[in-house]
């Protein structure tokens, strides 16, 4: 079960994501994790 269903108030809320920008958060997301990664995984 995920753990976060325990938690409606954090639920729907950005974990570990401190950047204020969103354009940087994406940008070190694809940096880490290449395209075809993320879609297996989706």
């Amino acid at each position: 079960m995920n753990h976060f269903l325990n938690r409606p108030d954090i639920y729907n809320q950005p974990i570990r994501i401190t950047n204020e920008n969103p354009q940087d958060v994406i940008e070190n997301f694809f940096l880490d994790f290449h395209l075809s990664d993320v879609r297996q995984e989706l």
